[in-house]
């Protein structure tokens, strides 16, 4: 078998490079069933490096390969690529190798990345719809901008009596007309900032505080981030991995900043001593009541790690109906938008051939 030629030293991702967390969901899956198999961890690796159905994957496995073989642990390697492998992933890696229970570990992990994926998938899938709505309305406006206000406004001008709406309104599409260009570049540059500062600590806060905020959408963004809090406690406790540092873990695996900081302070506070529970409990606008009752009854039966799996299953499936519903949610508000825009342009056309009949009359 041929040793790879990529040096740890040498490879990094790049800035944009981006690895679908489908393929290392698959990868961590092929990588349990070899070492079930028999075959040591350093083959396994470095098969994986070879057939990798991701490119950039199979040179990251490479260079994980040379590290291995330097005497580096799985877990210590993958510590090079924090855009790879998270956090969850590093630390039940960490554990299964410590324990001895890697391939198993590794089985689990691969099932939690696809759940994941799946319920990723089905929001994305649920915002779809509205997005194609709202971008064939902004061509259809501006098909009319462009192409049959002009015409109509070299009618309008043998008018005598204009409604002023319509002539403002006329200016107006005449000068995006003529400044199309600068308005777009203005448009992209007011993008490209609005992108730099969201990659802010303060950028992602304000996103963070909107997204909890918007209308409809704070339902999906508050069970998709309640649903991922109570699996990933729940799967690094079931790895062995004690509270406070699961706590700590979903923290960092949470990109909500504003979940972010409230989990890092459960953390400190559970780790000074407070129950899981009463620590949540502080916090009743980001966990619901239910969600911390469950967590206590948890606590004081001995059974966390039983209902924190209950919790994952009764907001996953709230989250799997809001995604399913979305359509019919949010079809009435860009129906209202859309007939808006319609009742404008019924207006503004309308209204001067009113004025003209009146005249005439």
């Amino acid at each position: 078998m041929a040793t790879p030629t990529v040096k740890p030293e040498d490879y990094k991702l790049g800035l944009f490079d981006k690895i679908p967390e489908l393929n290392i969901a698959m990868a961590i899956r092929h990588m349990s069933i070899m070492l079930r198999s028999g075959i040591s961890l350093a083959n396994t690796v470095n098969i994986m490096s070879e057939q990798s159905e991701n490119v950039l994957l199979r040179k990251v496995f490479a260079s994980i390969y040379v590290t291995i073989q330097k005497g580096v642990s799985l877990a210590e390697s993958m510590k090079r690529y924090p855009k790879v492998f998270s956090s969850i992933i590093i630390s039940i890696i960490d554990v299964g190798e410590q324990g001895g229970g890697l391939d198993q570990n590794l089985l689990f992990l691969s099932d939690f990345l696809k759940k994941k994926h799946d319920l990723q998938k089905k929001i994305n899938g649920a915002l779809l719809y509205p997005m194609i709505v709202l971008f064939l309305t902004a061509v259809e406006m501006s098909g009319v901008i462009f192409f049959v206000l002009p015409k109509l406004e070299t009618l309008f001008l043998t008018f005598k009596n204009i409604p002023r709406y319509t002539i403002v309104i006329m200016q107006i599409t005449r000068f995006i007309r003529l400044n199309w260009y600068y308005l777009l570049a203005c448009l992209l540059a007011f993008g490209f900032f609005l992108y730099l500062y969201f990659r802010t600590k303060t950028g992602q806060k304000t996103l963070s505080k909107i997204s909890l905020n918007f209308p409809i959408m704070n339902k999906i963004v508050k069970l998709q981030i309640l649903t991922s809090v109570a699996r990933t406690i729940g799967v690094l406790m079931s790895n062995g991995i004690p509270l406070v540092r699961a706590v700590r873990i979903t923290a960092d695996t949470t990109s909500n900043t504003v979940y972010h900081d409230t989990l890092s302070q459960v953390a400190i506070d559970v780790a000074n001593g407070k129950s899981l529970a009463l620590a949540l409990s502080e916090y009743k606008k980001y966990f619901p009541e239910t969600f911390v009752k469950l967590v206590e009854l948890g606590e004081s039966s001995g059974t966390l790690e039983e209902n924190l799996r209950y919790l994952y299953g009764f907001y996953s499936e709230d989250l799997q109906e809001l995604t399913s519903n979305m359509a019919s949610l949010i079809e009435p508000l860009l129906l209202i938008l859309i007939g808006a825009m319609i009742g404008i342009l019924a207006i503004i056309i309308v209204g001067p051939i009113y004025s003209l009949t009146s005249a005439i009359n």
